[in-house]
This record gives C-alpha cells, sequence and structure tokens, in this order.
C-alpha cells in the first residue's frame, strides 16, 4: 500500500512533479547495464513520468512501468504514446503480472510503501 498523504500530494501537483521528472536525466541511466543484462525484462515501479522507462528502452530492454497516480500515466502516453501498453496502474506491494521480470528498478519508491 503507498502512503496517502504522498499518494494525494502527487495527484494534487501532477503538472508540477512532470514537469520536474521530465526536465532533468534519469540518474540510474548509467546503472541500467550493471544491473540488468542487454534485453531483459524489466518492470519500474513507480515510473511517474516515464522518464526512466523511455531511458530503458532506448538502451533495448524488454521495459514496463507501474504507476499509481492516473495524472501521471496520463501524461507519460500523452508525450510519447508508445508507452501506452507499456504503463499500467499498480503500487507495491500489489503489482501484479502475468510473465516473470528479470529486473526491477524502484526509484524513490520504497520509502513510500506502509504497511497499512
Amino acid at each position: 500500500m503507498t502512503d496517502y498523504p504522498t499518494h494525494r500530494y502527487y495527484e494534487q501537483h501532477v503538472q508540477d512533479v512532470f514537469t520536474r521528472y521530465e526536465s532533468v536525466s534519469s540518474p540510474m541511466l548509467a546503472y541500467f547495464p550493471m544491473a540488468f543484462l542487454p534485453g531483459s525484462r524489466v518492470l519500474d515501479v513507480g515510473c511517474g513520468s516515464g522518464r526512466d522507462l523511455k531511458a530503458l528502452l532506448a538502451q533495448g530492454y524488454d521495459a514496463y512501468g507501474v504507476e499509481p497516480v492516473d495524472g501521471l500515466r496520463s501524461q507519460a502516453v500523452a508525450l510519447c504514446p508508445s508507452l501506452s501498453t507499456r504503463i499500467h496502474a499498480g503500487y507495491l506491494p500489489e503489482v501484479r503480472s502475468d510473465k516473470p521480470f528479470d529486473g526491477v528498478l524502484c526509484s524513490a519508491v520504497l520509502m513510500h510503501v506502509c504497511s497499512g
């Protein structure tokens, strides 16, 4: 379960958060080749604006994302329509998939998981 105050903040500030994320390159970019084998199927949990998801795809990974905030998912797809089949609603620990992933990216996410 995501912590409610954080989720509410993101919902209320979608445009600001989205613009901030998209204004800088992914700080994780250099670590992808160290963390994931080439062509791996990777899940970006809390994918936000889709910035890291797009970077993973550009590096050749079979990447997907889950994001609990509807507005961030919509903005991501509006900016990059090819993400429409790659971003889904979801959050930790309730992520569900019919196929396994080779790796998981949780950038600035784990601190927002609460026990309920």
